[in-house]
């Protein structure tokens, strides 16, 4: 039945293949960056294209496996319900009907943190004001006399205060 069929990809790389020859591989298939590409290899599942009727997710795994990344094609699962087991190469499904997700022990890690560069900025020249302090207060400092505008005026209403011509 037309829709029901998922494509998913689990960052397998076919015999013969080496990984990065497969991300960029997968990189031009679907036109995106490597690095992209390369966050599927984290062994999670990813439904690479859906809603597909039987025959068209076939292609499109066979098209997956020529860029040299293994995937499977399996039936969509209904809302709430289990995964289906995945069909393997030529159609066959996998064996013994176990999960098709699996949770690592605790303790796993899942993503490894980078170290951040240490800042050492200088705060040496900075106080703290005590409690209720009015930090907006002048500290000795006189306030500039506002500036002189007695030689400004306003033009009339509908003037032209360009200068210009009426006929330009």
């Amino acid at each position: 039945m037309a829709g029901e069929w998922e494509v998913v990809f689990s960052g397998q790389v076919a015999e013969g293949h080496d990984r990065a020859e497969v991300i960029a591989n997968l990189a031009r298939l679907f036109r995106t960056s490597e690095d992209r590409i390369a966050r599927l290899f984290s062994g999670s599942e990813f439904v690479l294209k859906s809603r597909l009727d039987e025959d068209t997710a076939r292609r499109y795994r066979a098209t997956v496996q020529k860029a040299g990344a293994l995937c499977q094609v399996r039936r969509r699962a209904a809302p709430g319900a289990a995964a289906p087991a995945p069909e393997t190469g030529a159609g066959q499904r996998e064996q013994g009907g176990g999960p098709a997700w699996t949770v690592d022990p605790p303790g796993v890690v899942i993503l490894e943190q980078r170290d951040k560069p240490v800042r050492e900025v200088d705060t040496s020249g900075l106080s703290l004001a005590p409690p209720g302090a009015d930090i907006l207060e002048a500290k000795g400092k006189e306030t500039p006399p506002p500036p002189d505008t007695s030689h400004l005026s306003l033009a009339p209403p509908g003037a032209d205060i360009l200068g210009r011509d009426e006929d330009d």
